[in-house]
C-alpha cells in the first residue's frame, strides 16, 4: 500500500501535466477525486479491522469476483450517465476493499468511474489521485494495528521505487492514446483479467 501511494502521487502529477485529467482548484476532476477520497477514508479504517480477521482466500475470491463484475459492466455498455451517488458508492466500496486486502482498488475504481459516467482518461487520472492518499491511510492503519511494525525494507524499498517509476511512465503512455472508447475497453479487460487471476489464486 505504501508503494502504491508513492506511485499514485507520481502518477497524479504526470496525469495533470499531460492533461489526462485536470487537478487545479476549480476543476471537476479534483472535486470528484476529493469526494472519492473523503468517502473512502471512513472505509479504510473499517477495512483494516476486518482485514486482520478474514481468511486471505475469501478476500481473493471477493475482490476477484467484484473486479470481473465491474469490468463486465463497462465492457457490455457503451455510454454511461454521470452520477455522484455511483461515484460515492464505488469510492466507499473500493477503499474498503483496499484496506481489507491491499488490492483491487485501481481496477474497481477506474472501471466504476467509467460506469458512473466519467471519461476513460479522466477516470484513470482521478483513480490515481484518490488512490494515493487512500493507500497511505491504509498503510498507516495497518501498521498501527500491527503495533507499528514496518514491513521488510528488502521488499518495501524496491516496490516503492518500481511504483514511482511506473507512476511517471504510465500517464505519458496514456496521453498518447486518442480513443476514449479503446481506453475504457482496456480498463474493463484488465479489470476482468485481474479478477480472474485473483479467483484462480484463491482456489
Amino acid at each position: 500500500m505504501l508503494s502504491q501511494a508513492i506511485g499514485g502521487f507520481a502518477a497524479t502529477y504526470h496525469h495533470h501535466k499531460y492533461k489526462n485529467a485536470e487537478f487545479n482548484w476549480k476543476s471537476g476532476d479534483l472535486k470528484i477525486a476529493a469526494f472519492i477520497f473523503g468517502i473512502g477514508l471512513i472505509s479504510v479504517i473499517i477495512g483494516a479491522f476486518i482485514g486482520i480477521k478474514l481468511p486471505k482466500d475469501y478476500l481473493k475470491w471477493y475482490i476477484g469476483i467484484l473486479c470481473v463484475i465491474m469490468g463486465s459492466i463497462v465492457l457490455l455498455r457503451k455510454k454511461f450517465n454521470f452520477s455522484w451517488k455511483k461515484v460515492g458508492f464505488i469510492g466507499a466500496l473500493s477503499a474498503l476493499n483496499k484496506s481489507i486486502s491491499g488490492g483491487g482498488y485501481g481496477p474497481i475504481v477506474a472501471s466504476g468511474n467509467i460506469a458512473a459516467g466519467i471519461q476513460a482518461k479522466k477516470s484513470i487520472g482521478i483513480t490515481d489521485f484518490a488512490e494515493a492518499p487512500i493507500c497511505l491511510a491504509s498503510f498507516i492503519a495497518w501498521v498501527a494495528l500491527n503495533k507499528w511494525t514496518i514491513p521488510s525494507y528488502n521488499l518495501l524499498i524496491p516496490l516503492c521505487i518500481g511504483a514511482f517509476l511506473g507512476g511517471l511512465i504510465g500517464p505519458i503512455l496514456l496521453s498518447k492514446s486518442k480513443s476514449h472508447l479503446l481506453i475504457a475497453r482496456l480498463v474493463a479487460i484488465l479489470a476482468i483479467v485481474s479478477g480472474l487471476l485473483l479467483i484462480g489464486l484463491g482456489l
